[in-house]
């Protein structure tokens, strides 16, 4: 790829999508979409104000409707359906004017010349939310690159202290970086029958777990991808713990606890109508760092069976919800994102978004020290 030739490159992922966007760019960019593009406001390409989208029509004969927008002189954004059909006719009128394709890995190159704006170009495109794109667009404009030359102007000064300093402060957003392209893990767990599978259909919003009053309903862990607050979040229901299981059934319950060791937080369900156990004890106590939530609110009648007055410590900051009527939902929601990011950074942070960063700091940092 040279900069003297033109090229595009397909910045959405292939498949079917609402909105497929190619970019175009090179010395003649704007001179090869014209021969395809005719604008409904009847100006010509090079004619359009920059970034104005410009609705029109692609093709001579055959027409496809879509828009474009031109945001600098040799670069031309084209906004079509998302189908194959209509990206692989763009693309072949593209390469039949002389235009060659290039890969994201390749544009993102050409547009940074540093390795950290690339590495974040490159994840960019598998961003879960809108709020982990932007800190992953941070990085590709350069936070990253930023943070790291000011610890290099530090320790070229000697002030390895300073160095030290701005490296902790970058690696306290560890745990976000590594979930900005894959979800956090939550896992529901509890004895059986308590509702966590009404629950976790509540919080996505849809009937992804079967609920049916039955101990051993759940037999699997069933996960559901969500978002809470922006940040990506992946639920996982898992079969109800109980001693006296069947074989099949302690299988999943086997598989619960796993994906409750793997969980990056785990929910204590447990029924608010029942009284408190000695089950229910040894649950908490085994999950001390859990977040505990009494479900079925709407079914409490008397005082006697409230179990927080019986409940050990961990429970007693719990959260009561019905997964039913949906009282209690935000604020359950709120804990979740406040559990996983009890902080969040700035606009512009740096943020090490990729394992290969993470080791670089933590290497320099030991050998600082």
């Amino acid at each position: 790829m040279t900069h003297s030739a033109t090229h595009f490159v397909a910045l959405t992922p292939p498949g079917r999508g609402a909105v497929a966007v190619i970019l175009v760019f090179g010395p003649q960019a704007i001179e090869v979409c014209s021969q395809e593009f005719v604008a409904a406001n009847g100006k010509a390409l090079n004619l359009q104000p920059l970034n104005r989208i410009v609705f029109g029509n692609w093709g001579r004969q055959a027409v496809e409707e879509l828009v474009v927008c031109r945001t600098a002189d040799e670069t031309l954004e084209i906004h079509c359906h998302g189908g194959h059909a209509a990206v692989m006719r763009i693309r072949t009128a593209l390469r039949e004017h002389g235009c060659s394709q290039v890969s994201k890995e390749s544009y993102y190159e050409l547009q940074s010349g540093n390795r950290f704006n690339q590495l974040a170009g490159q994840q960019l495109q598998h961003a879960c939310t809108e709020r982990t794109a932007l800190i992953l667009l941070d990085q590709f404009n350069g936070a990253m690159a930023y943070a790291l030359q000011n610890i290099r102007t530090m320790i070229a000064a000697g002030l390895h202290a300073k160095a030290i300093e701005e490296i902790d402060r970058v690696l306290q957003w560890t745990a976000l970086g590594s979930h900005l392209t894959r979800p956090w893990q939550v896992a529901l767990a509890g004895p059986p029958n308590v509702g966590k599978s009404s629950l976790i259909n509540a919080l996505v919003g849809y009937q992804r777990s079967l609920v049916f009053d039955e101990p051993g309903t759940t037999r699997d862990v069933v996960s559901a991808v969500t978002a809470f607050r922006g940040w990506p979040i992946e639920l996982s229901d898992t079969a109800g713990l109980r001693r006296d299981a069947d074989p099949i059934e302690r299988a999943g319950i086997e598989r619960a606890r796993q994906q409750m060791t793997s969980a990056d937080l785990v929910v204590l369900t447990f029924d608010c109508s029942r009284p408190w156990t000695v089950e229910n004890q040894t649950l908490c106590e085994a999950w001390p760092e859990a977040l505990v939530v009494l479900n079925k609110i709407d079914l409490q009648t008397t005082l006697a069976t409230q179990p927080s007055e019986q409940a050990c410590a961990t429970a007693a900051n719990d959260i009561r919800v019905s997964a039913l009527h949906g009282e209690g939902l935000s604020t359950l929601i709120d804990e979740i994102t406040l559990r996983l990011m009890p902080t969040e950074p700035e606009r512009g942070a740096a943020v090490p978004f990729d394992q290969s960063v993470v080791q670089m700091l933590q290497s320099l940092r030991q050998s600082l020290t």
